[in-house]
Order: structure tokens, then sequence, then C-alpha cells
């Protein structure tokens, strides 16, 4: 598989926003198969050193549910550069880094704040810039070129806002709409 679907939680939503968390889900879009898995959830002051924390995404994860906010009490946490380490490891072992389609939430979001942040630690990015792909255009041109909406057809499972949670639904929805597209 070459597929792979990035979520990341945050405190923001600039590319120098805290990661609080990462993952990651090998899949292929046209069957819609998940395949091997990552998730970690950064050390909330390692994440705070790496990042300016914006209120109004601060005042947002407070209202969100108790199971989505469990990440700021996790004890299975890591350092951000550890977790930049691991999944470029991840990564590297299930794919070529030069053929792996990322793909994440809008240009400026998901992949933007890791690419930004592997350019912070002085590492290199586990994947060609040439190879960011978007799950928001890609549901976008589903619902306007074949009318289908692959978000709201596709069944969303786990905890809203749990990185792992919402990168397999995100590729879930994804392969929806490749199919759509394809057709």
């Amino acid at each position: 598989m070459n597929d792979l679907m990035i979520d990341t939680e945050t405190l923001g939503t600039s590319v120098g926003s805290p990661i609080i968390s990462v993952a990651a889900v090998f899949f292929d879009p046209e069957s819609g198969t998940i395949g091997r898995t990552f998730y970690r959830i950064v050390q909330l002051d390692s994440a705070l050193k790496h990042g300016q924390i914006e209120p109004s995404t601060l005042s947002w994860w407070m209202a969100q549910s108790d199971k989505a906010r469990e990440i700021f009490a996790s004890s299975e946490s890591f350092l951000l550069e550890d977790v930049l380490n691991q999944l470029s490891c991840f990564i590297k072992s299930i794919s070529d880094p030069k053929e792996v389609r990322v793909w994440g939430n809008g240009p400026s979001f998901d992949n933007a704040i890791l690419a930004y942040a592997y350019k912070s630690f002085g590492q290199q990015l586990p994947w060609a810039f040439r190879n960011d792909r978007d799950v928001r255009t890609i549901a976008d041109l589903a619902k306007r070129l074949k009318n289908v909406d692959a978000i709201s057809l596709t069944k969303r499972h786990g905890v809203h806002h749990n990185s792992l949670d919402d990168a397999v639904y995100q590729a879930a929805y994804v392969s929806l709409a490749y199919k759509a597209l394809k057709e």
C-alpha cells in the first residue's frame, strides 16, 4: 500500500501549533482496505515547547467529549521529536518514502503542520512533498462531479477527534470518493 492517511490533533490551526497526537493509516483507495496503523500521543510539555497555543482552539478542546479530552491525561506519551522519528520509521517500514502518497485534511493543515515540525527538528520529511494529497478536495470533487457526499455516506466509528479514529474514517470516505470519481 502506498496511500497513507495522516491525522493530527493540535492546539491551533497554524503550522506552528502544538501537536498533541499523530496518527497514520495505510489504505488502498480502490478497495477501501485499511492496512497498518500508527498512533502516538505527544507529551504535553513537549508539544507546548514546540508550538504556540491558539486560545480559540484551546476553548474548542474544552467543549469536546470527555473521551476526546483523555489525550491530555495519557501516561503513554512521547516527546514530539521521538514521535516524528517513529512516524518516519513506520512509513519506511511499509512503503518507499518516494512513492507514498500522504493524505491530510487541507493543504495547510495535517501535512503542513507535520512538515513544519520535521523542519523545526532538522529532520527530513519522510515523503516527497509532491506526494501530498488533500482529503477535502477529493471529497468535494466527488460531491460536485458525481453527486456523492462521501463524508455523510461513510459510517463513523470511534471517538471524534481521536487522531487514529479520524484517520480511519477519513481513509474510508476518501476511498468512497475515489470510487465515485473512478466510475
